[in-house]
């Protein structure tokens, strides 16, 4: 996907001012803990907690192309920082080693102004030590699923942005699925900010899953 010119100048220049959008901010915390992650065995470690991550919508993919292997996901109790915001999270973990600790907060404001309230949590730091803390936290736990532990993780961090605008007013169709949605996906390491990735789906409710 080609990059976008800035979000502020794109998202002003294409609705009112006063439109209210809702949606979420999800911080995406990706480690690589091991060479591979063996996940029958995990799901064993985990317990009923875990289960295989289905995808929440019918899409026509190629045989080839469908995931063999989904990962096992795990649901999280509310994390609590030090501010006070909450947020709710979830551990994805993949088969070729890789765990994603995603965190995310609902947000519910004035379009022209959701920029700014972005930026608060693309400068986080006690996010990502948040996540990772959490991750070390279960390590003994699932440990013996891993193959070939990593000694040091590497990892990565995006900000994603899910935007539920309302439906036009001239439409009779007043439900979900008829309002535009917006994404925006934002590196929080190698990408300056004018580097957003950014997009529009005209009849596609983008929704955490």
């Amino acid at each position: 996907m080609a990059f976008a010119p800035p979000v502020e100048s794109k998202l002003r220049g294409s609705v009112p001012a006063k439109m209210i959008a809702r949606g979420y901010f999800r911080i995406l915390n990706i480690f690589d803990i091991a060479e591979a992650i063996d996940l029958e065995k995990l799901r064993t470690l985990l317990g009923p907690q875990a289960a295989p991550r289905s995808p929440g919508f019918v899409h026509l993919t190629p045989e080839y192309a469908q995931a063999q292997n989904p990962p096992l996901e795990e649901s999280l109790e509310p994390l609590t920082l030090p501010s006070g915001e909450k947020l709710s999270g979830k551990i994805k973990y993949y088969w070729f080693g890789v765990a994603s600790v995603e965190l995310a907060t609902p947000f519910q404001c004035n379009l022209d102004a959701l920029c700014g309230d972005s930026y608060r949590w693309m400068n986080a730091p006690e996010v990502e030590k948040a996540a990772e803390d959490l991750l070390r936290t279960r390590l003994d736990r699932f440990r013996p699923a891993l193959i070939r532990p990593s000694t040091k993780w590497l990892d990565e961090d995006y900000l994603v942005i899910d935007i539920q605008l309302p439906p036009p007013r001239n439409s009779s169709n007043t439900t979900a699925t008829s309002s535009p949605s917006l994404c925006a996906v934002r590196s929080l390491r190698s990408l300056p900010p004018s580097a957003t990735r950014f997009c529009a789906t005209p009849s596609l409710t983008i929704q955490p899953t």
